[in-house]
């Protein structure tokens, strides 16, 4: 996953998790970033339309304007991980439901449970992506 990327999901998740929306200064403190930084993507998710911005006083209030519900297999996935590993197991990966399937995101190198993680993600049918380290399990029909 890029940095950019990831920047983008964080304050994407934090908006979801606040529906009455945050400032700039709160997804700032929140995620540890500069003002700067988060204004940029903050911006770059309003000309795609995923936030929308509304003027209180001096301060600009972001909500989130797309709400997709997570994919069952996203919830799966999830599932699976935690009946496998145990809950712990999330603090070490990053499970994100995209367009094209749920991508895993290793956050620190996982010793021998790769070995077992790889092996699920083939059962499924999922790829490895060499680059990113991150699997990719597809959706293989609509929801």
């Amino acid at each position: 996953m890029t940095l950019i990327n990831n920047i983008e999901q964080k304050i994407l998740e934090c908006l979801r998790k606040t529906p009455h929306g945050l400032t700039i200064e709160e997804i700032r403190k929140l995620l540890g970033i500069s003002r700067n930084t988060a204004s940029k993507y903050l911006h770059i998710l309003e000309a795609r339309g995923e936030v929308k911005a509304r003027n209180i006083g001096k301060a600009k209030l972001f909500k989130i304007t797309k709400t997709r519900t997570e994919s069952t297999l996203y919830k799966a996935i999830k599932l699976l991980l935690i009946t496998k590993f145990g809950e712990k197991f999330l603090e070490e990966v990053e499970v994100i439901d995209t367009e094209k399937g749920v991508k895993i995101c290793p956050l620190k190198p996982l010793g021998p449970k790769f070995r077992d993680l790889h092996k699920i993600i083939k059962e499924l049918q999922g790829t490895f992506n060499s680059t990113d380290n991150s699997f990719l399990i597809p959706f293989t029909t609509s929801e």
